[in-house]
C-alpha cells in the first residue's frame, strides 16, 4: 500500500467538500487512468451540446461509427454522472457515518488492477452554505496539490487498460440500520478482499483549518475510523462502532478513442 497524505488547509472538510473533493478526484482518476478518453469536462460539454440539438441532427453523423461512439460516450456520461450524485447523496444523508471511498478498477473488484481509496477527517455542524464559496475558490487548488505532487506522479500516474470501474463506500453505524433506506444505490456487502500484488493508494485528506467564529454551534470533528474502532460517550462509556461495507449497485466500463481516417470521431459532433 502507498499512502498519500494532502494536508487540506484552506477549507473545512464538511460533507459537502468530502463528496465535492472524492467526485472531483474520481474524473481525475477515470481520466488518468485512460478509462475515457476525454476529460470530464470537455466530455460533458460536448454530449450536453450534441443533444441540445434535435434528433434528426444526431442521425447525420458522416458514419455509424460516429453515432455509435456517442452513444456510448453519452452512455458513460450518465453513469458517471449518476455516480457523483450517489457519492453526494450518501454524504448528505450519512455525514460522519462515511469514512473511506474505495475506487476499483479491474474486472472483477477481487481481480482488481488497481484500488484507490479516500479517507478524510470530516468536520460536521457547520452550515454548508456558508463555505460554498472558499470549496469553490480552493478545490482546483487542493485537485493541484494530488495530482501534481511528486508522489503521484512517480508512483501513481499510469495508465490501465480499458477495465470496469466499481465505488465502494465504508461507513459506521448500527447493523439494524443496514437497510433502512430502500432506494439507496449502495447495497450493503462484504469487505472488499484483493491481492497483496494489487496495486493500492490511500489518499488521506486532513485539515488542520479552524475558523476564529463558529458558524453554528456543536461543532464535531470526526477522525478516520478503521475495522474494531472504539469511539467514546459524553459519560466516557466506551462502545464498539460497527464498520459496514458499501457497494454501488451499476459499475463503469472504460473505453477508448474512435478514430476514422485518423481522425477523432468527436470531431463530427
Amino acid at each position: 500500500m502507498f499512502k498519500l497524505n494532502i494536508n487540506v488547509s484552506d477549507i473545512l472538510l464538511t460533507p459537502l467538500a468530502c463528496s465535492s473533493l472524492v467526485n472531483e478526484i474520481l474524473k481525475g482518476i477515470l481520466y488518468q487512468k485512460c478509462q475515457i478518453p476525454y476529460p470530464y469536462d470537455w466530455m460533458k460539454t460536448m454530449v450536453t451540446r450534441k443533444r441540445q440539438k434535435s434528433e434528426i441532427d444526431v442521425k447525420k453523423f458522416n458514419n455509424i461509427k460516429a453515432t455509435n461512439h456517442f452513444l456510448l460516450v453519452s452512455s458513460v456520461l450518465d453513469k458517471l454522472e449518476t455516480f457523483m450524485q450517489a457519492i453526494e447523496h450518501e454524504f448528505s444523508q450519512c455525514k460522519t457515518n462515511i469514512q473511506e471511498v474505495f475506487i476499483v478498477l479491474g474486472t472483477t473488484p477481487h481481480t482488481a488492477n488497481e484500488i484507490i481509496s479516500v479517507s478524510f477527517t470530516l468536520v460536521d455542524g457547520h452550515n454548508e452554505k456558508n463555505h460554498i464559496s472558499q470549496l469553490n475558490k480552493y478545490r482546483q487548488k487542493i485537485l493541484r496539490k494530488l495530482f501534481l505532487s511528486q508522489d503521484w506522479v512517480d508512483k501513481i500516474d499510469a495508465s490501465v487498460s480499458c477495465t470496469n470501474v466499481y465505488l465502494y463506500i465504508v461507513k459506521t453505524g448500527d447493523n439494524s440500520n443496514i437497510n433502512s433506506d430502500n432506494n439507496s444505490v449502495f447495497v450493503p456487502t462484504i469487505p472488499l478482499t484483493f491481492s497483496t500484488k494489487t496495486k493500492y493508494t490511500k489518499i488521506s485528506l486532513k485539515s488542520d483549518t479552524t475558523l476564529d467564529t463558529n458558524c453554528c454551534e456543536n461543532l464535531t470533528v470526526f477522525n478516520d475510523l478503521s475495522c474494531n474502532v472504539i469511539s467514546k460517550k459524553c459519560d466516557n462509556e466506551e462502545t464498539e462502532v460497527n464498520v459496514i461495507w458499501y457497494k454501488y449497485k451499476d459499475l463503469i466500463k472504460g473505453f477508448k478513442e474512435c478514430f476514422v481516417n485518423k481522425k477523432s470521431v468527436s470531431e463530427s459532433w
